[in-house]
């Protein structure tokens, strides 16, 4: 097939030279005779080179048209798709790219799942910090109620511990008067000097009861006072 258009080629090419040539037009042999004017035989010349040239042109043209006839490019079967194949490769794409979409949205909803997840678990943890910090808080508030009940527990104890010491003291002081008023009773009784007769002795007697009578009384009512002052200093500790 090359050998053929090779060859006609170069004929096509070498043809006009040969009938162009001026050995083988036998007009072109009179051309050199002076039967008309040099202007005349200018001009003639100068067509006769127009006329060359367009039929040069025109063959070429001839020879482009017939190898592109010839020429012809002739597409391999393996390269065409019929359109079953198309149509089968269409659906395969936008089969891929349905897959490639519920991918990502899948992946977007285990995100979301994940971010819900993790916020749940963020407002558990705030919840059990919450409830640790009202716990130790209340514990806190606890252990400082205890000790302030035992601090007043403490000072009611010493106001008691005062107070009974006190009573304790008042006691004493009685028992002493007590002891006393028998040992003067007595030693009136036995040594009634300067008395005379026993109405005298037991006017004495009774003066000397009462005397020792008021002494105590007093201490009584000292004693009495100082419960209600006591009792009233532990009703300001507001047990």
């Amino acid at each position: 097939m090359k050998k053929t258009l090779l060859t006609s080629l170069f004929l096509t090419m070498l043809i006009p030279q040969i009938a162009l040539a001026a050995w083988w037009n036998p007009i072109s042999w009179f051309n050199s005779w002076s039967f008309s004017s040099p202007e005349k035989q200018e001009v003639e010349e100068l067509r006769n080179e127009v006329n060359q040239l367009k039929e040069q042109l025109g063959n070429e043209e001839e020879d482009k048209q017939a190898t592109t006839t010839e020429e012809v490019p002739i597409e391999p079967k393996e390269d065409k798709k019929t359109e079953a194949q198309k149509q089968e490769a269409l659906i395969q794409a936008e089969q891929q790219r349905q897959q490639q979409i519920q991918i990502a949205e899948q992946e977007k909803r285990d995100q979301e799942e994940a971010i819900k997840q993790l916020e749940k678990i963020a407002e558990e943890n705030i919840l059990q910090e919450q409830i640790r910090l009202a716990e130790q808080k209340a514990y806190q508030k606890e252990l400082e109620r205890i000790e302030d009940e035992n601090r007043l527990i403490e000072k009611n104890n010493k106001l008691v511990a005062d107070y009974e010491e006190e009573i304790r003291d008042i006691d004493k002081e009685i028992l002493n008067l007590q002891k006393d008023y028998l040992e003067e009773y007595k030693y009136q009784q036995t040594n009634p000097s300067g008395v005379f007769g026993s109405g005298a002795l037991d006017s004495r007697l009774n003066s000397l009861t009462q005397e020792y009578d008021y002494k105590i009384q007093d201490l009584e009512f000292e004693k009495q006072d100082l419960y209600y002052e006591y009792q009233e200093k532990i009703d300001d500790l507001d047990l």
